[in-house]
C-alpha cells in the first residue's frame, strides 16, 4: 500500500513546485482593437510571487519578430532585469504594426532567471492567444472605431445630433419671432 502512494506523492510534489515556481509572465496589447497599418503596443509584465528575490531575469518575445504579419516599430522584444523582488513586478513594452488583416496566433514569451540558490529556471508567458486584426473599414463597420475618430464615433453622432437639434430649434425660434413681428405689423396697420 505504501508503494502506491509514492508515485502520487512525487506527482503532487512536482506540481506544487511548479505552481510555487515564483514568476508569472503575462503579455498583452495596450489597444483593445488591432487595426491593419496602425501601431500596436505589446506590454510584457513579470510578477515575482516568491518565495525569494530573483536575479538575471531575461524575457524574450520573438513571436512578432518572426511573423511576417507584423513590422517592428519601436522598442526591443527582449529585456534583462537584474533583479525582481518578491511581490514586485517588472514590465517593458515594444511597438509593432500589423501589416495584414486577419487572425494571427501569438506565441508565448520565453524567460529564464536565477533563484536565491543560483539555480537557473526557465518558463514561458501565461497566454497563448489569437489576435484578430481588422482593416480600418471593418473596424468602423463593426463599431470598433478607426483612426479617424479614435473609436469615439458614438460620441460624435450624439454631438452632431445635438448640434442639429439646436440649429433646428434656433431656426424655429427665428421663424416664430419673424411671424410674430409680421403679425404685429399687420395689427398696427389696421
Amino acid at each position: 500500500m505504501q508503494k502506491a502512494w509514492l508515485p502520487l506523492f512525487i506527482v503532487l510534489a512536482t506540481l506544487f513546485q511548479w505552481v510555487h515556481a515564483g514568476v508569472v509572465v503575462h503579455k498583452s496589447f495596450k489597444e483593445r482593437v488591432l487595426i491593419q497599418g496602425k501601431n500596436a503596443t505589446v506590454t510584457i509584465t513579470a510578477f515575482n510571487r516568491g518565495p525569494d528575490d530573483i536575479t538575471n531575469f531575461v524575457v524574450d518575445d520573438r513571436s512578432f519578430k518572426n511573423m511576417t504579419a507584423y513590422a517592428p516599430v519601436a522598442g526591443r522584444h527582449s529585456r534583462l532585469f537584474k533583479s525582481i523582488a518578491v511581490n514586485e513586478s517588472a514590465s517593458f513594452w515594444f511597438v509593432v504594426k500589423p501589416k495584414e488583416a486577419g487572425t494571427h496566433q501569438d506565441q508565448p514569451a520565453f524567460f529564464k532567471y536565477k533563484d536565491s540558490n543560483n539555480k537557473q529556471h526557465t518558463g514561458f508567458s501565461s497566454n497563448y492567444q489569437v489576435y484578430p486584426v481588422f482593416t480600418e473599414q471593418e473596424a468602423i463597420k463593426l463599431g470598433l472605431g478607426g483612426s479617424g475618430v479614435n473609436g469615439k464615433w458614438p460620441i460624435l453622432v450624439v454631438a452632431f445630433a445635438g448640434l442639429a437639434a439646436f440649429i433646428g430649434y434656433a431656426y424655429q425660434e427665428t421663424l416664430s419671432q419673424q411671424a410674430s413681428s409680421v403679425a404685429s405689423d399687420n395689427n398696427d396697420d389696421e
